[in-house]
């Protein structure tokens, strides 16, 4: 059982001002020490400099590209009630099955927004925040891609993989963001308390992704279409 002496100490009292402001999904700016936040910018560099190099930019896909950033960015403005506090959706594991290696552009893009424009996460911790939901994407897109290349491309074949991926992705998000708050000096109770804040996102998460992966899947023929990597 979790010891509410532990949980409301000063650094997760700290984080629980953020909890209750629905920005679960984003780490603000001064609760974790310079030399994560470095680590976040150089990881986030290192993932994307080398997709690029590989992949390019090519034009034709700057317009899903900027379509998916604006999704990304959306999402953040539908709340879910938990407790006291309310979480908020990333599409991130959809934007994976949507680009791939791109989206890593879209993510940074839809968070460098959400701080510009809404307040959410922080200018340090930019790199820590596009980093987790990054992976969460690459992770989607792999899984996506593995599963679905043993299944039948359209409808509801289509849709099982995705939602797999997409709940898989958004788990690998919160645990990111525990993890970068556990080396940051937070009591382990606050990575479990995430976790559980965010149950109905991951499950969520799925559920769109495999809402908008079913549709797609019967208005285009060609998979590869509409699904990066497929």
């Amino acid at each position: 059982m979790l010891r509410y002496g532990k949980i409301f100490s000063h650094r997760v009292t700290a984080y629980a001002i953020s909890l209750f402001g629905g920005k679960t999904m984003h780490i603000p700016d001064g609760l974790v020490p310079p030399v994560i936040s470095a680590t976040g910018f150089a990881l986030a560099l290192g993932a994307t400099v080398p997709l690029y190099r590989k992949a390019g930019l090519p034009a034709s896909k700057i317009t899903r590209i900027s379509l998916v950033a604006a999704v990304v960015f959306v999402s953040s403005l539908v709340h879910i009630p938990v407790g006291l506090t309310t979480v908020h959706f990333t599409f991130a594991p959809l934007a994976g099955i949507l680009l791939g290696p791109f989206s890593f552009v879209a993510v940074f893009l839809a968070i460098f927004l959400q701080w510009l424009l809404l307040g959410h996460g922080g200018i340090t911790t930019l790199g820590l925040n596009t980093f987790a939901m990054g992976s969460a994407a690459l992770l989607s897109c792999f899984l996506f891609c593995r599963i679905s290349s043993l299944l039948p491309a359209r409808g509801k074949h289509a849709a099982f993989p995705a939602v797999l991926a997409a709940v898989s992705g958004a788990l690998l998000k919160v645990v990111l963001v525990g993890t970068i708050l556990l080396f940051s000096g937070f009591p382990r109770e606050t990575f479990f308390l995430l976790i559980l804040l965010h149950l109905p996102v991951i499950l969520g998460e799925g559920a769109v992704a495999g809402l908008a992966v079913y549709h797609l899947s019967r208005h285009f023929r060609a998979r590869g279409e509409a699904f990066a990597g497929a």
